[in-house]
């Protein structure tokens, strides 16, 4: 018999393509799919190379943060928001395996080449500015977003290196740290800006006060 389930999160992003906002009926098959966050009735999923992923939306859908997922089972695919979502899928469907202690390691994609079908992946990035409301790279906008832990209060003046789950929310692209480990600050260094004394020093001793110029 030949085997039709959907073996790939390309396939899968495909599937939710086509189904639109139409949750539709599909059979897929986990190859060691790990669950990377876990809110209320959301699941976060990326796949083995930990780059791709979606979202499974069941009231008590029983996943924890860590779960492994292999195995095949029918649910439902449609697009939400910009996202593959599944439904109709716990972790006690039938032909589901789920272990624990998966691991992901956090994956580095620039801003600009996030999209949806980056939903659930652990993304991490370096040097990124604060501008109140989104950090930056210079160019593109990444909004920092609580759902798994309470945001500390960020500052313009420092620079932050950031790991969280990417979620993309219609056309917002959104980073959800996990733990305060996922925050690191960077101060600015003061050595790289000069005061207006050191300025005048500096400037003194290639033009000395007493020299004639002409």
């Amino acid at each position: 018999v030949e085997d039709t389930s959907l073996k790939t999160m390309d396939e899968i992003f495909a599937a939710a393509t086509k189904a639109g906002s139409t949750a539709t009926s599909v059979k897929i098959k986990f190859t060691d799919c790990v669950v990377t966050g876990v809110k209320s009735s959301n699941a976060y999923l990326t796949d083995a190379n930990g780059t791709k992923g979606l979202i499974i939306f069941a009231s008590g859908h029983g996943f924890e943060v860590g779960d492994k997922l292999n195995g095949k089972v029918d649910c439902k695919v449609q697009l939400y928001n910009g996202s593959t979502e599944l439904t109709e899928l716990t972790s006690t469907t039938t032909g589901l395996t789920v272990t624990k202690d998966g691991t992901v390691t956090p994956q580095t994609i620039s801003i600009a080449n996030l999209s949806g079908v980056n939903t659930g992946a652990v993304i991490s990035f370096s040097k990124l500015s604060y501008d109140g409301t989104n950090f930056t790279d210079g160019t593109n906008s990444l909004q920092p977003y609580n759902t798994f832990m309470t945001l500390p209060t960020f500052d313009k003046a420092k620079k932050y290196n950031i790991t969280g789950v990417f979620i993309q929310y219609k056309t917002t692209k959104e980073i959800a740290p996990r733990t305060n480990a996922d925050i690191e600050e960077i101060e600015v260094p003061s050595n790289h800006r000069l005061a207006v004394g050191e300025l005048i020093e500096n400037l003194e001793a290639v033009y000395p006060s007493d020299a004639t110029h002409y």
